[in-house]
Order: C-alpha cells, then sequence, then structure tokens
C-alpha cells in the first residue's frame, strides 16, 4: 500500500529547495531589471532637475555697506562701555569680533577683556550704538 497523501522528507525537501531556487531567481531577476534602468537612464543623460541657486555678490556676505561705515563706531561704544564696566580702569581689550545678521536688523558681538572681567558686548551695525553687555563670568 501506496501512501501518496504523506510525502517523504525527501520530497518535501527538494520541493522546498527548488520554490526557494525560483525565488533567488526572480530576485536576481529584479535586481538586474533596477541595474540596467539605472544604466540607461545615467547613459541616455536624463538627470533630475537641479534646484536654481540664486546668485549671490560678495556683498551678500557680511556686513552691508552701512553697518562696515559704523564698525569704527561700534568699536569706540566697546571700548567706552567696557571702561565704563571697569570703572575706568584702561587696558580692556577686544578678544574677539563677530558679525551677526537676523532679519534685517545687523549686528557686531565683541567679547571684551579686562582682567578676569570678560564682557560679551552686542553692537547695532546701522545705529553704533551698543544694545546688550552681558557680564560672561560675572556672579557665578
Amino acid at each position: 500500500m501506496r501512501h501518496y497523501l504523506i510525502p517523504s522528507h525527501k520530497h518535501v525537501l527538494r520541493d522546498f529547495l527548488n520554490a526557494s531556487a525560483k525565488r533567488r531567481g526572480r530576485h536576481k531577476k529584479a535586481a538586474w531589471c533596477v541595474m540596467l534602468a539605472v544604466m540607461l537612464y545615467a547613459a541616455l543623460g536624463l538627470q533630475q532637475s537641479h534646484a536654481v541657486v540664486p546668485y549671490r555678490s560678495p556683498e551678500d556676505y557680511g556686513p552691508s555697506l552701512e553697518a562696515r561705515n559704523h564698525l569704527s563706531a561700534c568699536r569706540r561704544a566697546a571700548m567706552e562701555t567696557m571702561a565704563a564696566v571697569t570703572n575706568g580702569v584702561a587696558g580692556g581689550k577686544i578678544e574677539s569680533e563677530s558679525f551677526v545678521q537676523r532679519g534685517d536688523a545687523e549686528y557686531f558681538r565683541f567679547v571684551m577683556r579686562s582682567g578676569s572681567k570678560e564682557i560679551l558686548i552686542i553692537c547695532d551695525g546701522h545705529a553704533g550704538i551698543v544694545r546688550r553687555q552681558i557680564d560672561i563670568w560675572g556672579e557665578l
């Protein structure tokens, strides 16, 4: 008597391996199709549209002409502010200087040092006057 309803383990293994091979073949074929499509895309010169970058002149970077004209006034105001903070003690110097633009507003930032006192001074680039002074290490 033969049992056709229950396959032997050899038949099950053979069927499983054949199905796996077919799946692998389909995956390989799909990978080749994708690779071929990419190569055709590149070979035919079809490129994605590139974003348009607006031209920016050198004047668009950094301070505007008006702010550059007020830079010396800002430096002078920063030195006067430092002298007022240190009670007229001379010797305060600019440790660093940077430019910041927020919308239409332009500011110069100065880190001033006199002895152990270090102060961040923010000067308006359009007016040439000090807007903020922050004692960096004060009252720790």
